[in-house]
């Protein structure tokens, strides 16, 4: 017998927790990006951009570029990621783990962006203080459970 017959098998148990987190994923992102676009809406963007503002900043621009495609590329991962999810590729283990992590590293980034544009402010706002503590929090949890658990093993092999 191998391995992938003992245990759990398919998408159930703690793997339903996983697959509600991929539902809700895109429409929190899509979120981000909304609040994000509406910079354009009511002129902060271009008041940010703008040299002779007293709140220019010449690294203002490209954050607001990598922010909006790394939510577009998060997006797109995700779906891609419940394409993998509900096919049971063997793939999406590996595929979920750099989708965790990578929006850990988005995160961070994109935090350490901001500092250095804004030095005075705090580093960590409750905003992004929560964000950042539950994103963490989810590759501490979950990231493990892809690795070690039986029902992964047995279920994405195709």
């Amino acid at each position: 017998m191998s391995d992938q017959a003992d245990g759990p098998r398919g998408l159930g148990g703690w793997l339903i927790v996983v697959a509600i987190g991929l539902l809700l994923a895109p429409m929190s992102l899509l979120a981000n990006l909304a609040e994000l676009l509406t910079a354009f809406d009511d002129g902060d963007l271009f008041t940010l951009m703008d040299t002779n503002s007293p709140a220019y900043h010449p690294l203002w621009g490209p954050i607001f570029i990598f922010e909006t495609i790394g939510n577009l590329a998060l997006v797109i991962v995700v779906f891609v990621s419940l394409f993998m999810f509900f096919n049971k590729s063997r793939r999406f283990p590996r595929w979920y783990l750099g989708l965790l992590f990578g929006y850990a590293a988005f995160i961070m980034i994109d935090l350490s962006l901001l500092r250095i544009v804004t030095p005075e402010e705090p580093l960590l706002n409750p905003e992004s203080g929560r964000a950042l503590a539950r994103t963490l929090a989810v590759c501490a949890v979950w990231g493990p459970y892809i690795l070690i658990s039986k029902r992964v093993k047995a279920t994405f092999v195709e």
